[in-house]
């Protein structure tokens, strides 16, 4: 009987349309004009789309802030289990998908509209996403960018690797700090955890890398591949040249020979206030002057956590492991293996490191090799410090040469001592079961069985 109803009520409701349909053709309404781009059918169906949009956008933000609030009261951490109980809360029975994106991000499927949500609790919708799947859409991107197209507020991502055909002009641009010819990224680029790979620079210009320049931007989840190589003045990373305002980079690993002048890193030549996380550098960084890191050339008000290098970097001045030089930064939960070659002021973590920044949870095994005979600044952490804190940091015995008084505050130790030092370092670190890592420890996210 109830099914009888149903369909008589969806048969009324057809009729009633086709009427309502009628008299308006015969009312002199064409068909282009209820069914063209602004014809009446078509305006109010994108008026019915944006409102449901409204109303998920709305529900998927109270289930943000639902998930955040536990037994503890509110965590800053966005976690998959507890989002997906609220969106299920907030959505009922309609379909819904969950995945994870990294780093407190997530896509989100409403009856196939798509929102991405990250741990700032914004909400991109699918109006604001953009795929790029092959060379010549990463390329039209770049060109757009170049334009002034910010791409503040938007989300692009990769569906695929990409391999470089000519040479690369960086996607923005920078010319100085106080310039009005800068153009940043300020959108949020996610690699998928694809390559792009022979990226070629050769270039005298600041402000290097796949990226020129991002202010207040994401990019994550990306590797340049092992064919790169990128040569400029200043400012050169695999990832980005200048980076400042809240940038933050997740989840990347370069592999391209990096080479410049001064500020020279794997994964960006500047950072400042911004965040860098889990992030690797495995190809050599040759800097002519000074300043040059596996991950940052330089680092201002920073916090840099569960990176590593594994590669040499070459320099006169200021060489780091991680970090060639850093003000006021937290440098935690890192390592490197490479070997450090300068003339002076170099560390297994930072070449240089001053007002008020922290080391902490870190260890060195790479050699420190410095070729000033006297007045040398080496040290298993930094090479030259002011108001510097090392905490729970750990060296390898006989990889440094003439260290400074920094070492005073780092424990040695040796081969023997391996086995247990992960347990040391903290909850980042776990034994180098796989030997990944040539048994010294590794970070968590390295493990083959959990990527």
């Amino acid at each position: 009987m109830k099914e009888n109803l149903k369909q008589e009520k969806a048969i009324t409701l057809i009729a009633l349309v086709i009427t309502v349909i009628v008299l308006l053709i015969l009312a002199g309404v064409s068909i282009a004009m209820l069914t063209g781009d602004n014809g009446i059918i078509t305006q109010a169906t994108k008026s019915k789309e944006q409102t449901e949009q409204a109303s998920d956008e709305e529900k998927i933000q109270l289930a943000v802030l639902g998930a955040k609030i536990d037994d503890n009261g509110y965590s800053e951490s966005l976690d998959y289990k507890r989002l997906r109980e609220e969106l299920e809360k907030q959505f009922g029975n309609q379909k819904l998908d969950v995945i994870e994106k990294g780093y407190g991000s997530f896509l989100v499927t409403i009856n196939d509209r798509e929102y991405y949500v990250n741990n700032d609790k914004e909400i991109i919708n699918s109006d604001n996403m953009i795929a790029i799947n092959n060379l010549e859409e990463l390329i039209d991107f770049r060109e757009k960018v170049n334009k002034g197209n910010t791409y503040e507020g938007k989300y692009v991502y990769l569906t695929d690797n990409i391999t470089m055909s000519d040479s690369w002009t960086p996607i923005g641009k920078y010319v100085s700090s106080d310039s009005t010819e800068n153009i940043p990224f300020k959108g949020i680029f996610d690699g998928n955890n694809y390559t792009i790979d022979e990226i070629k620079i050769d270039s005298t210009n600041s402000g290097i890398g796949l990226f020129a320049y991002t202010d207040n931007a994401t990019i994550k989840n990306l590797k340049i591949g092992e064919k790169s190589s990128i040569t400029g003045n200043a400012y050169v990373g695999g990832i980005v040249g200048v980076a400042i305002n809240q940038t933050t980079i997740n989840n990347c690993e370069n592999h391209a020979i990096i080479q410049g002048e001064e500020q020279i890193g794997g994964i960006s030549g500047t950072i400042e206030n911004g965040i860098i996380s889990d992030c690797s550098n495995k190809a050599t960084i040759n800097v002519s002057t000074y300043l040059a890191g596996g991950i940052s050339g330089a680092a201002i008000n920073m916090n840099i956590s569960r990176c590593y290098n594994i590669s040499t970097i070459k320099g006169q001045l200021n060489i780091g492991g991680i970090i060639g030089s850093s003000d006021g930064s937290v440098v935690s939960s890192c390592y490197n293996t490479g070997s450090i070659q300068a003339n002076n002021n170099a560390g297994g973590i930072l070449g240089q490191m001053y007002n008020s920044g922290t080391v902490k949870n870190c260890y060195n095994v790479g050699n420190i090799q410095t070729s000033q005979s006297t007045n040398k600044k080496v040290g298993a952490m930094v090479g030259v410090f002011n108001d510097t804190k090392t905490i729970n940091t750990y060296y390898l015995k006989n990889t440094i040469n003439n260290g400074n008084d920094i070492d005073k505050n780092c424990t040695e130790f040796t081969s023997e001592d391996v086995g247990s030092l992960y347990q040391k370092l903290g909850n980042d670190f776990e034994n180098d079961d796989e030997n990944i890592n040539k048994g010294y420890p590794i970070l968590n996210w390295q493990s083959k069985s959990k990527i």
